[in-house]
Formats: structure tokens, sequence, C-alpha cells
């Protein structure tokens, strides 16, 4: 993945209710999926307390859709941004698989398609492991469901067309699975592109899976991240859900997380390709117990309100609209994305944020969800007012979680260049939290801080070690803050059992 995320952690401030603040919830079907849902009348906001009072307290505003499938909160983790400062103002948004859980969501058919990589240096145990995971992964296809193989090397071929695992298919699969081979370079594109042949335009019914499987770098046909993000982008459209998976340690890191954003899965690095099989289990699991599908989540701000990050995901941006497509949701599945916003101190004022929408499909039926307008954020002088609008737990939460994250990987991108300085200036931003948190008595963040920076002579170490050995380590840092990134992204933890 081309990792260049300027992304500045997403907090929010638990404190004030959104509802009391004249946020209200609606949810409703789109117009050709039903009928409209009554929206429960806003209440006017508060007028704010004098500079003197402590900030009142904040909370979630759950907007709970139609049905129980989805609930969607959000809450900002501050109330005032200082005058003259950077404006950064960060607000978590839970989505959450509700009433359909796990135990009464029927399995959803689903069609598993592995694009693996046979090229010659996948010869030996990476290849007996994927072989393995194969079977595995043929013996858990469902009655309902489906399953096909495109493997690639200098070329592309479809080993096994998608199709249901009856009339004796599943025992001739295991036979095509245990000739296979490895061979020739690595053409990732063209096993992409007949991945796209074989789904074709998505049933309606039917959940599909991509599993894009290699251990090294695009060397033949179209090797272009912008390529290969096409490709991926074109799965998305088709709510063809495209994970990839790099094993042993040549693949490019960087490259196999942007295709596996593009098309709205999750990547994962195996260095121990033993885990394989648990791993293509996981993904056919979730598939089979989607709940919202081919998410959308929008933000419509203010127009001097801007949208820096979310979560890492890649941003859309027009006007004063901001779009990422998170991906699906499966049942019992709670996850959180940090959005940071970025306002204006220019005076002294109270300040509009905007909205969240979230459009996503659920059996096929279009669904539409709004927070309606978050709360007001003052500009203020008064740095202890600031300070008391601050949400303790949440400004906590996301330092502990996004900025470190960013942090990590600031610091694995500078180890894979060698770059000593650029370690040092990651872990600086981050130790500048320092005085922060002791004012507000955060012992859990200053305590992370002295963690960080005990691993800076360590990282440094590593890269001033020769290549081969500084790409290996920085592969490692990275994929390991992509995997923490993206740990509620699904039902099973995917870091259990990692090195």
């Amino acid at each position: 993945m081309e990792a260049t995320h300027s992304r500045t952690s997403l907090m929010i401030l638990a404190g004030l209710s959104l509802c009391t603040a004249g946020v209200y919830a609606a949810y409703r079907h789109m117009p050709h999926a039903g009928s409209l849902l009554p929206t429960p009348a806003a209440i006017s906001a508060p007028k704010p307390p004098p500079a003197a009072a402590p900030e009142p307290p904040l909370s979630a505003a759950v907007a709970a859709l139609g049905q129980g499938e989805v609930k969607l909160s959000a809450r900002l983790d501050r109330t005032a941004v200082l005058s003259g400062s950077d404006g950064i103002a960060h607000v978590e948004l839970t989505l959450e698989a509700g009433a359909d859980g796990r135990a009464d969501q029927a399995h959803q058919p689903t069609d598993v398609l592995v694009v693996l990589d046979v090229s010659g240096s996948m010869s030996g145990q990476k290849l007996d492991y994927a072989k393995q995971a194969l079977h595995q992964l043929i013996e858990r296809v469902g009655p309902s469901d489906r399953f096909g193989l495109i493997t690639y090397e200098s070329s592309a071929g479809l080993m096994i067309p998608l199709a249901a695992s009856s009339g004796g298919a599943a025992a001739r699969w295991h036979r095509q699975v245990d000739a296979l081979d490895a061979a020739g370079g690595t053409n990732i594109g063209e096993g992409l592109e007949l991945g796209l042949a074989q789904l074709g335009k998505r049933e309606p019914g039917r959940s599909a899976r991509v599993l894009l499987l290699s251990d090294g770098q695009a060397t033949v046909g179209d090797t272009s991240l912008e390529g290969l993000r096409g490709r991926a982008q074109r799965y998305m459209r088709g709510e063809h859900v495209l994970s990839t998976l790099g094993i042993g340690d040549d693949f490019n890191e960087d490259v196999m997380t942007k295709i596996a954003e593009t098309g709205t899965g999750n990547f994962y690095y195996l260095s121990k390709v033993a885990l394989l099989g648990r791993f293509f289990d996981a993904e056919l699991k979730a598939a089979g117990e989607t709940v919202a599908s081919a998410l959308e989540l929008q933000f419509e701000g203010a127009p001097d309100v801007k949208v820096l990050d979310v979560s890492g995901y890649e941003l859309e941006q027009k006007a004063h609209q901001t779009l990422v497509r998170p991906g699906n949701l499966y049942a019992g599945q709670k996850r959180t994305l940090w959005v940071t916003l970025q306002l204006p101190t220019d005076r002294l004022r109270d300040l509009a944020l905007g909205r969240f929408v979230l459009r996503y499909k659920h059996r096929d039926a279009a669904r539409e969800l709004t927070t309606g307008d978050l709360p007001q954020v003052a500009c203020v002088a008064d740095r202890e007012r600031w300070k008391r609008g601050i949400d303790k737990s949440l400004w906590e939460q996301n330092l502990l979680t996004e900025q470190l994250q960013d942090a990590e990987m600031d610091m694995g991108r500078a180890v894979g260049s060698g770059n000593a300085a650029a370690i040092d200036d990651a872990v600086k931003r981050y130790s500048q939290n320092r005085q922060l948190a002791q004012e507000l008595g955060s012992s859990k963040v200053l305590s992370q801080i002295d963690t960080l920076e005990q691993k800076l002579e360590k990282a440094k170490g590593a890269a001033a070690a020769p290549a081969e050995q500084r790409v290996f380590e920085a592969k490692r840092m990275k994929s390991r803050v992509q995997f923490e990134r993206r740990a509620d992204s699904y039902n099973e933890d995917p870091l259990a059992g990692m090195e």
C-alpha cells in the first residue's frame, strides 16, 4: 500500500449528548427500498456555559437502524479548540451489527474465489502450505456456496471455475490442487483481471469474497500501483470484497495493503505460512455472516471544516463531502472508525461541524442512516476552558490506538529507507503529548510515550542494518500496524497466533 496516510488520529469526545445538542438519528429505506421511517424532532442545543464553568458531560448519540441490523454512534473528543492552534478534533464513529446476531443470522450464500500466486518463488514449503490451506477451504464450502481458483505466474489461468461442491466436484478440486506446481514470474494484474471476468455481475442474495495471495512483487504485465488499484476499484464497484495475503518476506506490503483497502477487504502478512488455512477459514466465515454490505460513510461538512483522515482509509473528496468505503459489517460485529477533523481557529466563535451519513445494503435492500448535525465546537482563547472540554477517556483511546499506530507506521517507513532522522521525528511528534498527559493525569499515555521512546534506539539500529535486513524489519513493523489498525474488521482477531 502506498502508505502515505497523512492521518491525524480520529478522536471523539465522550461527553456531550448528540441528542441534547440537537442531533437526530434518522433511518430510512432508500426510495426504491421501502417506506420512510419517522425522524425524531431535533432538540435545541443549550447555550454554552460561561468560561469559568466546566463543560457539560458528553455522551454518545446512538442512531439505531430499522430492523435492528446496524447501529451507528458518534462522539466528539472535545467541546472546544484553542484559538491559534492546529484546530484538530476527533470523532469516534462506532458501527455495530445489531439484532441479526450470529445465532439468528442465516448463512449467506457465498462465492469464494482464490487468486493464487504459483510463480517460481512459491515452490517448496510455501506452495505446500498453500495447497493444505486450499484443501481446508474446500472442506468448508457449504452446499449453497461456490468455490473457484485462479492461478497466476507469468500468465494467469482459470484452474477451477466457480461452482458448487455437489456431484463429486469437491473430490475433483482436491485432485486439481494436488497437481499445482510453481514456475515463472508474477503477473498479479492478469490474475485480478481473470478474477473479475469469473465473478461477472454479483448475483442478488450472494456475497463474493476474493482472496489474492502472493509471496512477491509484481514482475510481469501491469506492475504499476495505479493499474493494480484500478482493478481493485472494479471489484469494489461490483460489491466483491477483495482481501490480500502476503506470505514470506519478499512481497511489497505497501502495494498489497493498498489493493486490499481499495477492494474494501483486509490485508494479512503471514510470516508463518502454516497459518494460511486459518485466514481462508476466517474470510469464508465472515462472508457468510454479512449483515451490511457495500458500506459508504459520507461526511457532509461545514465549508470551513476539513477531514484529514478516517482511520487510514482512502478519502474521496468532492466540495464539502468526504466519502470512505470501509467494507462490510458482519453479525455481532462492532467497528470503530476515528475521524480527524481540522477546524478554523482564526477567531473566537462557535463552529458548526456537519453530519455523517451511512449508506449500505442489507439483503440487497438499500439503507441509509444519519447522525444528524454534530454538536458545535467553540473556538476559545482560555487554555483552562479548552482543557476542561477534553474528554480524557476518548483522548487517551485515540492516542493509544490511532496516533500510536501512526507513529509506529512512520517509524517502519523510516527503517525501510534507512532514515534515522525520520525515526526521531516520529517519536518526537508522539512525545509532544507528554505535557497535556501530565496536566490531565493520564498515566496510560505517559507510560506509552516512555515505551515508544525506549524503542527509538532499536529502530535506529534496524535502519542502519544492511538493506535486506532493514527491509525485512520495516515490512514486519508496517504489516503489524496494519493488522492492529484493522483488528475489528472481522469478528475473528487476525493477530491471534501471529509473531
